[in-house]
């Protein structure tokens, strides 16, 4: 390989991995906020994406 393509590929490479970072570091605070029950709306939303118990077109009434 020649050295202009494996900076490239570095470059690349450490682009990939920021991203990966980042994106993790949104995860952890999604986890934290949901096994506090910080952010209802996060636990709702959740809840409804990964156990399938709404619809993305269902109406949501809350009474008090």
């Amino acid at each position: 390989m020649s050295l202009n393509k494996l900076n490239h590929e570095i470059a690349f490479n450490t682009k990939e991995l920021q991203k990966i970072k980042n994106d993790n570091k949104t995860m952890e605070i999604k986890i934290k906020n949901i096994v506090e029950f910080k952010d209802s709306d996060l636990v709702d939303q959740t809840i409804r994406e990964y156990l399938g118990y709404a619809q993305e077109d269902d109406y949501i009434i809350k009474l008090n």
